[in-house]
């Protein structure tokens, strides 16, 4: 109010402070995304590392390995890159920040005291008005500011959320028909595969080809084969964590995969992998991974 009964001009110099500063700071948020975005592989890496610096599974590899040294010259050049990624980000940031903070108060402070000076020498204000419209103008800024502060608040968010939303939104590639039934593990009769293949993205060839086999209560079956004749494969589509492709069917009990709540299927098969892994917990827990 005082100041639009002295010179409403001084809110148009403001806000033109405000969208000079908004501009500035949508442009660094963007750049920081990025930066955090480039930060993320390196900082996996050297965390990785770090922990195998530290944790006892690999002290004996260490010792007797040539391990420390490969690691190190690893950590070394991951630390480098974190720092040629600093050394490219970092400057434009800071300078994005430096030049609209200093845009915003040469604008506000500056333009609208200059303003305030001719209005003095010309004897339309007084040196006490001066003062007083120069710490209007300030609060009136610097409410001002806050709001321009909020609007590229919501651009980073809806940055990061975007990434959020994509893994929220993910759908299984495994298919389902939608009728989910429910299979009781102690009621688990037998497994029937059907004319099963599997092909891994950009590959040539089939890791498996039409494979069919029944695997009955209590029967035992061994899968024999040399490395990549598919063995591994064929374990993961029995546990389904792969479709058959090219028309393959896998029943239990009679009940197609994609017919079956994948919950309830995950609890009816139990597996033990060659490369498994040992958690800080009582060899029961391990073992049976169960409350």
């Amino acid at each position: 109010a005082i100041i639009l009964t002295t010179n409403p001009l001084f809110i148009l110099v403001s806000l033109l402070g405000m969208l000079v500063t908004t501009i500035g700071n949508v442009i660094s948020t963007k750049k920081g995304y990025q930066r955090d975005m480039a930060f993320t592989k390196v900082d996996r890496g050297l965390n990785y590392l770090r922990r195998i610096f530290f944790l006892p599974n690999y002290v004996k590899d260490m010792r007797k390995t040539n391990l420390f040294a490969v690691l190190k010259e690893k950590y070394t050049r991951q630390t480098e890159e974190k720092s040629r990624l600093i050394t490219e980000y970092y400057p434009p940031i800071l300078a994005i920040a430096v030049s609209s903070s200093w845009l915003y108060h040469f604008t506000n402070i500056g333009v609208c005291s200059l303003l305030l000076v001719r209005e003095v020498l010309r004897k339309s204000l007084s040196i006490g008005d001066l003062t007083a419209m120069v710490r209007v103008i300030d609060q009136l800024s610097n409410q001002i500011l806050q709001i321009s502060n909020v609007v590229p608040q919501f651009i980073q968010h809806s940055l990061y959320i975007d990434n959020y939303m994509e893994i929220i939104r993910y759908q299984s590639a495994l298919k389902n028909t939608g009728k989910n039934i429910v299979i009781d593990a102690a009621e688990a009769k037998e497994i029937v595969l059907e004319h099963v293949s599997f092909r891994y993205p950009a590959l040539n060839h089939d890791a498996i080809t039409d494979i069919s086999l029944k695997i009955g209560k209590k029967q035992k079956v061994a899968i024999v084969g040399e490395n990549g004749a598919g063995k591994t494969t064929l374990i993961k589509m029995i546990m389904r964590l792969y479709d058959p492709m090219g028309g393959g069917h896998v029943y239990m009990n009679g009940t197609e995969y994609c017919d079956i709540d994948l919950e309830s299927l995950y609890r009816s098969i139990a597996v033990v992998d060659q490369d498994y892994q040992s958690y800080a917990l009582t060899i029961k827990e391990n073992i049976a991974l169960a409350n």
